[in-house]
């Protein structure tokens, strides 16, 4: 078991690097987003949805006045797959534009 245990965190350390610090616990992927204002925050999270929808892959979104957090996992796994660290990759992309980094 404590070699599975020192693998995950292996892996998590590996996919921490390649997406940009985003947190990997629990099978899951993880990342706040901060912002000037709410009007920024939401810009943000409407260009998410966009690639969401065209991905068919939703991420959990949870809203606060300046910041979101998005958790990313496949539901059909029950845990971070490629197509969450692509798509973690893109969101990114997205807050590369925002003022507030």
């Amino acid at each position: 078991m404590a070699e599975k245990f020192s693998e995950e965190i292996k892996i998590g350390l590996v996919r921490r690097k390649e997406t940009n610090n985003w947190d990997f616990t629990d099978n899951k992927i993880k990342k706040i987003f901060k912002f000037k204002n709410f009007k920024e925050n939401m810009a943000f999270v409407n260009k998410i949805t966009e690639i969401a929808e065209q991905k068919n892959h939703h991420p959990n979104i949870c809203i606060d006045y300046n910041k979101t957090e998005i958790t990313l996992w496949s539901h059909s796994e029950n845990k971070a797959t490629e197509k969450d660290f692509n798509l973690s990759k893109e969101i990114d992309k997205i807050n590369e534009s925002n003022p507030s980094n």
